[in-house]
């Protein structure tokens, strides 16, 4: 079967698909008289009457068939269609490496600052279960729930599994959601790390381990050093300053300027604004209505009709 045919056959079975119905004589076209006559041509099955007709066109006389026939023959074909579709095998499913919701595993334990996709933040602490609690090797996640006072909201499971806690109710179940899944996205050092500095920056506190932040290096970088050579983060005068990184990634969060539109014949820059004015100011100035005079009030105003007012062209 040639790719031309394969491609007349599938439009006709679609067609035959969308009525819904076998196909009567009414049905027919020239279009689908012509599939039938070709399917018949290409037809390598053993069904007798197929056979038949085959033979027909082969010799000349099913070129002028009638219409009986050739709904006939659609119908056959559609059945065929069916049958082969029903004995095809579904195809194995393909091995894929799904990611398991939420892992966080590069993410450090620590305090975070995560904003939001509508500009809204929620502060998240992440902690490694103790082994003495039931939920060891979980990690538990934590929000505030008012001062500086934290509440435990869900955990995610050794496997990955992150789950939410019943105590986590309404708007805060969604937000927590977004938070986690903004720090799960993090793929490098630095995106995770402006989170925490985020945090870090609201008491001066490390967003690691929480202590207070008491030198003017550890201000600076926003974490101590202990935390810095814990999790390979430069420190000193290696470190770029935590206000430094944070104006840096709220620049790059920002939208992008507009790009001036170059007028393609005189080659000057143009603004959004400018093109606006612009289009305003080509738009023609709507004229006051004209005010409706009556022949009394011309007449007494001292006016006079002309003599081509009178009596016209003629």
């Amino acid at each position: 079967m040639t790719t031309e045919q394969r491609a007349v056959f599938n439009a006709a079975f679609r067609i035959g698909s969308a009525l819904g119905r076998k196909f009567e004589a009414s049905d027919m076209t020239p279009e689908l008289r012509s599939a039938a006559r070709l399917y018949a041509a290409a037809y390598d099955g053993d069904f007798p009457y197929m056979l038949e007709i085959q033979d027909r066109v082969a010799s000349g006389v099913g070129m002028f068939v009638s219409d009986q026939v050739c709904k006939a023959v659609l119908n056959c074909l559609m059945a065929d269609a069916k049958r082969r579709m029903a004995d095809r095998k579904p195809a194995a499913p393909v091995a894929t490496a799904v990611r398991n919701h939420i892992f966080l595993k590069d993410v450090p334990d620590g305090r975070y600052r995560v904003t939001l996709v509508n500009d809204d933040s929620i502060a998240l602490h992440i902690k490694l279960a103790g082994s003495e609690s039931k939920l060891a090797g979980s990690r538990v996640i934590s929000t505030r729930s008012g001062g500086d006072d934290w509440m435990g909201v869900a955990h995610i499971t050794s496997d990955g599994e992150f789950r939410l806690w019943r105590s986590c109710v309404g708007a805060l179940r969604s937000r927590v959601t977004d938070g986690v899944q903004v720090l799960d996205q993090a793929k490098t050092q630095d995106e995770w790390l402006i989170a925490g500095l985020a945090f870090a920056q609201e008491g001066s506190q490390c967003f690691i381990c929480g202590r207070d932040l008491d030198t003017r290096e550890s201000l600076t970088a926003g974490y101590g050093p202990t935390c810095a050579d814990k999790h390979g983060l430069p420190w000193g005068a290696k470190a770029v300053p935590m206000s430094v990184r944070l104006a840096q990634a709220s620049a790059a969060s920002a939208p992008a300027a507009a790009v001036p539109q170059i007028d393609p014949e005189t080659g000057v820059e143009e603004s959004a604004d400018e093109l606006l004015d612009l289009v305003e100011a080509s738009r023609p100035t709507p004229q006051a209505p004209t005010k409706v005079v009556s022949l009394a009030e011309a007449k007494a105003r001292g006016y006079k009709r002309t003599y081509e007012e009178i009596f016209g062209d003629d």
